[in-house]
């Protein structure tokens, strides 16, 4: 006899969704991105640059890389994918 599968709860609403139920994966990632380098310059003198190597020294990496960059992946309902479309402004025509 097969092991029976656990049916997934929507990531969106928390629903149990049935495994015989159509629901949706996804996957979204969210990065940080800028276009133009800051420009300011860092002067001449050896104290300007230590003082930007003490500031990255003593940033947190986790803090740092959470601010640019998100992932998260999961399942949906219809109606919480229906959601999720519009907020990121692709939503679906018709009545899915």
């Amino acid at each position: 006899m097969r092991p029976r599968m656990a049916s997934p709860s929507c990531s969106g609403c928390g629903q149990v969704l049935p495994l015989t139920r159509l629901h949706f994966r996804f996957a979204l990632e969210v990065e940080g991105e800028q276009q133009a380098l800051d420009s300011r310059p860092l002067g001449d003198s050896p104290e300007a640059l230590a003082e930007l190597v003490r500031t990255l020294e003593s940033a947190d990496a986790a803090e740092l890389e959470a601010q640019v960059h998100f992932e998260a992946s999961g399942v949906l309902c219809p109606r919480c994918r229906r959601r999720l479309l519009e907020v990121v402004g692709h939503a679906p025509a018709g009545p899915h």
